[in-house]
């Protein structure tokens, strides 16, 4: 599974993710977490259901609660560098005036179509 609301992930992540998951067996499990407590990415070689379930999905505990699941359930987890996601003003903030990671040229050519541009005329909050 994959982030739909992370347009400047670095590509080096998803090599990184997708050469763990080759190399490993079928406990293998990588994730990237959010800096927000979620996660960007989540491999696994087969499927094991049980991660995903009694998750309190949208909150900040939702990576910690999935590397206790996995340390439970005997998994072998690789954590991919952390990331950060959209999913509020602040974090379109941090979009609009940083240039790290994957160039998102897509992404970069909307936010002044959809005038989303405007956070980086104003100071950058501390």
């Amino acid at each position: 599974m994959l982030s739909s609301d992370t347009p400047t992930l670095p590509t080096e992540f998803l090599v990184t993710a997708a050469t763990a998951l080759l190399a490993g067996d079928e406990r293998r499990v990588v994730m990237g977490a959010c800096d927000d407590g979620g996660y960007y990415l989540l491999g696994m070689r087969l499927p094991h259901a049980r991660l995903f379930t009694d998750i309190a999905w949208s909150t900040n505990s939702v990576a910690a609660t999935t590397r206790e699941r996995a340390a439970a359930l005997g998994l072998d987890l690789l954590e991919l560098p952390l990331w950060y996601d959209i999913d509020d003003a602040a974090a379109l903030e941090r979009l609009v005036r940083e240039n790290n990671g994957y160039a998102a040229p897509w992404t970069r050519r909307a936010l002044p179509a959809l005038g989303l541009d405007t956070f980086a005329s104003s100071p950058c909050p501390a």
